[in-house]
């Protein structure tokens, strides 16, 4: 599966209405200008960036079946804490992506906000 499939599927399945592969495509290369790195594990793509005081911002994309897409995050925090990072934070809109969290059994404190959910994630 090519990365701009991954993002086709992710728009489908996780994504608000108002999200259009342009748009996420033109997030990613905003991130990226900004120094954040984009890595595979399986069907999902990670990107993530350094914001300071050993954490990282990260948002994924993924069109793995949920246990894949459980086990590949736990390789990708696996991964953030090789590289220093004690906590990793991201923000999204669907609320069904709250419960991965505890179902792939991190440390997570979860907060409702104006734009949707941040969560928190101590690695």
């Amino acid at each position: 599966m090519t990365p701009k499939e991954i993002l086709k599927i992710d728009l489908e399945r996780n994504q608000p209405d108002y999200m259009t592969l342009p748009k996420v495509i033109g997030f990613i290369n905003k991130m990226t200008s900004q120094g954040a790195k984009m890595v595979r594990q399986g069907d999902t793509l990670m990107l993530f960036r350094n914001v300071g005081d050993a954490t990282a911002e990260f948002h994924s994309f993924s069109a793995d079946k949920p246990n894949d897409y459980l086990k590949n995050m736990g390789k990708f925090a696996n991964m953030l804490k090789q590289m220093g990072f004690e906590t990793a934070v991201t923000q999204y809109q669907n609320p069904k992506l709250s419960g991965m969290f505890k179902a792939a059994g991190f440390d997570a404190s979860i907060q409702k906000t104006p734009s949707g959910y941040q969560a928190e994630v101590r690695l």
